[in-house]
């Protein structure tokens, strides 16, 4: 199963204490594959710096990039759906 998560969901998967860590822990245990772009990666550093300081930030990523079951897509068309967060497009 490849999917996307957007960062809010992300975020919100990552505590340990977490009602949604079970998704976090899946894409941890390879369960399914993380789909992501340049994009989306910065959008995910910015929100986890935020959140949680350039320390975790710059492990969460690593974890990311470094995962057998994460797949870097590029991005060649922009539908522009969505018009309240351009970010999500």
């Amino acid at each position: 199963m490849k999917i996307v998560l957007d960062t809010n969901s992300f975020i919100s998967c990552i505590g340990k204490v977490s009602p949604y860590r079970n998704v976090f822990d899946a894409f941890l245990n390879q369960q399914y594959t993380l789909c992501v772009s340049t994009e989306i990666l910065l959008e995910y550093e910015e929100k986890f710096d935020q959140f949680w300081g350039e320390e975790v930030s710059h492990n969460l990523l690593g974890t990311i990039l470094t995962a057998q079951n994460t797949s870097l897509n590029d991005i060649f068309y922009f539908f522009h759906l969505v018009d309240g967060d351009v970010d999500d497009n």
